[in-house]
Formats: structure tokens, C-alpha cells, sequence
């Protein structure tokens, strides 16, 4: 009967060592999935712009887009100060997940003057240019999250 008990304890011990870091991994994507939640909330609203373009003003326009890079600096900021202690297997992760948010902050910001320059510079390719530069940020936000995905994905298999 003691070497049940034993024996037991034993196996619950073991289990519970293997499920350790996939439960730490589930737990660090729990306090990040609001971050994550908020960036693809702004992102969706940033993709409905062009199908609402036809019944904005040109303020409504410039507001929309001042309130969506104010929006993802906010969240690129709260994140910088959310997690002071990042789990060890997560840092490199979470590296990805805070440059995806500070370059779709930068890449919104840079937006809204970026497309004001583009209808007053009469040369093409230097409008052209601007406007590249602007959504290269929004471009490297998307790889710096699939990285993330990928790397948080990695430790929970």
C-alpha cells in the first residue's frame, strides 16, 4: 500500500514537470494576448480606411489616421513597461512581439504626412519614396509578429 502511495506520487510528480514550461508558455501568451488583441483591433482599422475612403473628408481622414498612430504608440509603450520580468524561454519572443508593435506605431505615424507629401510634391518617384518608407514599418510590424508567432509557437510544441 506505501509503494502505491510512492509510486503514485511519483508519476503525478513527473507529469507535473513536463507540462512546466508548456503551462509557463501558455501563461506568458495569456499576459500578452491583450497587447496582441489591441494591435490587430488598430490593424483592422487601418485595412477599413481604403474601402471607406470614399465617404471621408479630407479631416476625417487626417483624424482617423492621427488617432490610429496615436492608438499604436500607446500600445507600443504600454508594452515596453507592461513586462519588466519576461520569462527567460520568452525574451527573444517577446523581442519580436515589441518591435512588431513599435514599427506599426512608427509605420502609422509616418503614414499621415507621407500621403500629405505625396499630393504636394509635384515628383513623383520623391513622393513615391516617402510614401515606401512609411509602410515599410507596417511592412517589418507584420514579419516582426510572424517571428513571434513562430517563436511562441516553437516553445509551446
Amino acid at each position: 500500500m506505501l509503494l502505491s502511495v510512492v509510486i503514485i506520487l511519483l508519476i503525478a510528480l513527473i507529469r507535473a514537470c513536463e507540462g512546466g514550461s508548456s503551462l509557463d508558455v501558455k501563461a506568458y501568451v495569456d499576459k500578452v494576448r491583450p497587447l496582441i488583441q489591441s494591435s490587430n483591433e488598430i490593424g483592422d482599422s487601418f485595412k477599413q480606411i481604403p474601402q471607406s475612403l470614399n465617404t471621408f473628408t479630407r479631416d476625417q481622414l487626417s483624424q482617423r489616421l492621427d488617432d490610429l498612430a496615436r492608438q499604436a504608440t500607446s500600445l507600443a509603450d504600454r508594452a515596453e513597461t507592461s513586462f519588466p520580468n519576461v520569462p527567460g524561454f520568452a525574451v527573444p519572443a517577446h523581442g519580436y512581439l515589441l518591435t512588431a508593435l513599435k514599427a506599426r506605431a512608427v509605420g502609422l505615424a509616418d503614414l499621415k504626412p507621407a500621403m500629405l507629401q505625396a499630393n504636394v510634391i509635384p515628383e513623383e518617384t520623391q513622393a513615391f519614396q516617402t510614401f515606401r518608407a512609411a509602410v515599410t514599418g507596417l511592412l517589418l510590424s507584420d514579419e516582426a509578429y510572424q517571428f513571434f508567432a513562430e517563436r511562441t509557437k516553437a516553445e509551446l510544441g
